[in-house]
């Protein structure tokens, strides 16, 4: 046979690639081609909560990045405090005024402590200008670090005051100090 440009190698069957001169015969597939079909354009099942992946028809979760990502333009929020708080008490942590025209986005929390058996008798809850937030009333502390908050949603109005409120249980032995972060950020109304 003559040159094998512009051919079609076959190896075990399948499609390899085309043929260049110099090539091995049966030269293997790269390990970075896609083993399955690709999936179909519209296809949302690998987003959908115990969906499958169509990439790799496994039970993997997708999870879309899109309540994590901050909007152009917006302005960081990282607030990080502490406070010593005696069993059966209550301590303000944070408080975060959101100006008019800006809604505030929280997506991370994180408690710590110097002792971490501390952190059994804590919990926490969110404030809407002085009323409990219904979805983040008496939270348990269990959820994120200082270093990696726990992934959240928590969407304020403008004119409002968010406030993060530290409870003790009256079982707590001692005082502890404990330590609180939130991360999120601001952004305008007419452009976020």
């Amino acid at each position: 046979m003559g040159s094998n440009v512009g051919e079609i190698r076959r190896y075990g069957g399948g499609i390899v690639g085309p043929a260049l001169p110099g090539d091995p015969a049966g030269a293997r597939t790269p390990a970075s081609w896609p083993v399955s079909d690709p999936p179909i354009p519209g296809d949302i099942r690998a987003n959908e909560a115990g969906g499958t992946s169509p990439r790799t028809r496994d039970r993997t979760a997708v999870t879309l990045p899109g309540f994590q990502t901050a909007p152009q333009g917006s302005i960081p929020v990282d607030r990080m405090f502490d406070a010593t708080i005696a069993p059966g008490a209550s301590a303000t942590l944070i408080t975060i005024p959101v100006p008019q025209g800006v809604m505030l986005t929280l997506v991370g929390v994180g408690f710590d402590s110097f002792d971490p058996i501390a952190l059994a008798y804590l919990s926490w809850s969110f404030l809407r200008s002085g009323d409990p937030d219904r979805e983040y009333t008496n939270q348990t502390a269990v959820v994120g670090s200082l270093r990696e908050p726990s992934p959240i949603v928590f969407l304020m109005g403008n004119a409002q005051t968010f406030t993060l409120v530290l409870t003790v249980n009256v079982g707590s032995p001692v005082s502890y100090t404990y330590g609180a972060r939130v991360r999120g950020w601001f952004y305008s109304e007419t452009t976020g």
